[in-house]
């Protein structure tokens, strides 16, 4: 689970979307649904379906999510000319179809990257990765002032923000009594010996959502790079923190489908390469 989620759980009222109210979604919009409507296993916060095969309809599950659509449509725009996002074809946050913020998009024909990672070389691996950064320095590289105002997004220094991220994590932690006093402090006090490489910050959008469900190859060749809603104005290394939950724990983020593809050895060298 990214690390910018919440300790609580992210179930909420919100139920999956009928066949119904998808087709009527797309009888709104104009667009041809179909016969086929399939729900995919991926995604922590939105439900997400195929239709026909041809499009990709995403639909937030609580209130707080939605605003992740909307970075998410911001950033496809921002970038469809210089990085393989997906093409929104329609969205709506105004809940006048939906009870809920939703968007569609073309699919992208191919399969993610958990998928076919055990299939490629060494070398084929790294020519992937190396991939990857050529995008992620696109992202990292392009102004945010226009970013930072429309989404009123919080520019106080990165060692303040992470600080006080983990300051009120470990109050929760403390009040839901999930860890014992002794290690709480000891996790107090490596913050406070350690929070000074915090400043060594070098700021940037960057997309801090890199496990392989969230780009899609085909023969062999990177085609799609989705999920861009955890986009954010932050240090730029720390899209590096999943690659590393990734090593240390390689099926974290793989969907169940991928889980029996995965071998540790496959995933150990994904720090030294995105470095």
């Amino acid at each position: 689970m990214p690390a910018s989620l919440p300790l609580s759980s992210v179930a909420s009222s919100y139920t999956p979307l009928t066949e119904r109210q998808i087709k009527e979604v797309f009888i709104q919009t104009g667009l041809d649904s179909g016969e086929l409507v399939k729900k995919i296993a991926v995604g922590y916060s939105n439900d997400v379906y195929s239709i026909g095969n041809k499009y990709i309809l995403k639909a937030c599950r609580s209130e707080k999510d939605g605003i992740y659509l909307e970075r998410e449509i911001y950033f496809c725009n921002l970038f469809k000319n210089a990085i393989p996002v997906p093409t929104i074809i329609s969205s709506d946050t105004t809940k006048q179809i939906l009870d809920r913020t939703y968007i569609i998009y073309e699919k992208i024909s191919g399969d993610n990257l958990y998928l076919k990672w055990h299939e490629y070389d060494r070398t084929h691996r790294k020519e992937i990765i190396s991939e990857i950064c050529s995008y992620l320095r696109i992202i990292n590289s392009k102004p945010y002032e226009e970013y930072v105002q429309i989404f009123n997004t919080d520019t106080q220094s990165w060692h303040d923000k992470i600080t006080f991220s983990v300051k009120n994590y470990l109050v929760e932690i403390e009040h839901k009594k999930l860890l014992t006093g002794a290690l709480i402090n000891q996790l107090k006090a490596f913050l406070a010996e350690h929070s000074s490489v915090l400043s060594e910050a070098k700021m940037g959008l960057s997309h801090n959502d890199l496990h392989f469900d969230n780009f899609i190859v085909r023969a062999g060749r990177l085609v799609g790079m989705l999920d861009l809603e955890r986009t954010d104005l932050a240090s730029i290394d720390y899209a590096l923190d999943i690659v590393q939950r990734m090593v240390n724990f390689p099926k974290k983020y793989a969907s169940e489908e991928a889980e029996k593809f995965i071998k540790a050895a496959d995933y150990a060298d994904l720090m030294k390469w995105y470095k």
